[in-house]
């Protein structure tokens, strides 16, 4: 566990060196890359709550890549979908998150945001029960059909 979140945290640092201020604008968008990529993060999470799986899988590019507990990664937008499909089984459990943070890259076609995210159990009339939360990372790029993330990962809270 220690070991992803240094991973993590070497990740955001590497990050925090190759992109701009994120206030760049890019030519037709009257907000600054890093205002657009928290948004689109935020339209991810609420279609994702929508939709589940299917609201999830929208926002992968074709050949994004996932990093998964035991160090292996899973590649394509088919591998993602098929390994995370057991995440989406029971509908009273949703993953819900918030960005807290977004940047771009120098060239505004890439970019990433972070967060907070939880997993959480729905129960009728009541608050819901937070079966795990911690951090997330994703990365973005710009595609002709709007941002895509090419890579999604994060670290669950120490328990």
């Amino acid at each position: 566990m220690r070991k992803r979140q240094i991973a993590l945290s070497l990740v955001i640092a590497l990050l925090a060196g190759a992109c701009g201020d994120g206030a760049e604008r890019h030519p037709g968008s009257a907000l600054p890359v890093a205002d657009q990529l928290k948004q689109i993060d935020r339209d991810f999470a609420a279609e994702t709550a929508r939709r589940g799986l299917d609201g999830w899988m929208v926002y992968f590019a074709d050949d994004a890549a996932r990093p998964v507990f035991g160090g292996d990664v899973i590649r394509g937008k088919i591998d993602i979908r098929a390994a995370d499909s057991l995440m989406f089984t029971d509908p009273t459990v949703q993953l819900v998150w918030d960005p807290t943070h977004a940047g771009a890259f120098r060239d505004n076609d890439h970019g990433f945001t972070m967060g907070r995210y939880q997993v959480v159990k729905l129960r009728d009339g009541m608050l819901p029960d937070t079966l795990s939360r911690g951090s997330y990372l994703s990365i973005w790029r710009r595609e002709r059909d709007g941002w895509k993330v090419i890579l999604d990962t994060g670290v669950s809270d120490p328990d």
